[in-house]
């Protein structure tokens, strides 16, 4: 908090493929297309800023993954105090199943 009792920070979401699962065409002859469109990792991303009154605060948020191959993803989340510009991050690595 500063001098004025208020927090002031950002969150900053990403949700990547780290692996696709593959079948056997998209591995062959499927996969030509991925060469030449640059198309490889699958990446969402957002942020938010907030400012508040409290030291402790919650962040809700959903994420539509339906976009993203099937596969190994990571989550990764950063956050930053942007009233002394320390910062924090995390990951999770867990496997999309559709």
């Amino acid at each position: 908090m500063n001098e004025e009792d208020k927090t002031n920070y950002e969150v900053v979401y990403i949700v990547k493929t780290i692996k696709a699962e593959r079948n056997l065409w998209q591995k062959t002859i499927g996969g030509i297309p991925r060469l030449f469109s640059g198309k490889g990792k699958n990446i969402i991303s957002t942020n938010v800023q907030q400012e508040g009154d409290s030291d402790t605060a919650f962040e809700y948020i959903s994420f539509d993954l339906s976009n993203l191959d099937r596969g190994l993803i990571e989550l990764k989340v950063k956050i930053t105090d942007l009233n002394n510009q320390n910062s924090a991050e995390n990951a999770i690595e867990f496997t999309l199943v559709k």
